[in-house]
């Protein structure tokens, strides 16, 4: 018999909840992430969270 480890995941109704993401990458794409997030002027996790909403359709925080 499998066992699950880990509780299932539900998407949040409430805007304001954070989540965390593990994602694996190689390390080029990291590198190349944070040298474009930096150039921004913005941190790696900001750039990639606005990069991830653009691609779903979010409309955009920033003034």
């Amino acid at each position: 018999m499998i066992t699950n480890f880990y509780p299932p995941i539900y998407a949040s109704s409430s805007p304001t909840t954070c989540a965390s993401l593990v994602v694996r990458m190689p390390k080029s794409l990291h590198r190349e992430l944070v040298e474009v997030a930096n150039k921004e002027g913005a941190s790696l996790n900001a750039f990639i969270s606005t990069a991830l909403g653009k691609a779903v359709g979010q409309p955009s925080s920033e003034p």
